[in-house]
């Protein structure tokens, strides 16, 4: 990961490098996301997620136990809160909050909580 010295000066309070951005509004803050970039577009420049191929992404999702989907989290009553658009990696340490609840096996291998 590149760019670890430039979050740690974004995210001074984070006492190691997994709460530098462990959750949605961390990650924001150690990549200096705010709102002059809301609606951008995330597959071209100067915003760009990149997407590991298949493969790695398959071979990631299993390292850490799969893929979780769930309902977002820190929404309060807005009606965005009840939608599944939540996604994380099962044991991976930069989970912030993790659901409890049971969850079962989509085909794929992903997970659905209710």
């Amino acid at each position: 990961v590149k760019g670890i010295d430039l979050m740690k000066k974004r995210r001074p309070k984070a006492k190691n490098e997994i709460e530098l951005a462990n959750g949605p509004g961390k990650l924001a803050a150690a990549m200096a996301i705010g709102r002059e970039q809301y609606g951008f577009d995330l597959t071209d420049s100067p915003l760009m997620v990149k997407v590991a191929d298949w493969g790695k992404r398959k071979s990631i999702a299993e390292k850490f136990g799969g893929v979780v989907q769930t309902t977002r989290i820190g929404l309060g009553k807005n009606p965005g809160a009840s939608l599944p658009y939540r996604f994380y990696l099962r044991n991976h340490p930069c989970v912030s909050i993790r659901v409890k609840e049971a969850a079962r096996v989509a085909k794929d291998g992903s997970e659905r909580i209710k």
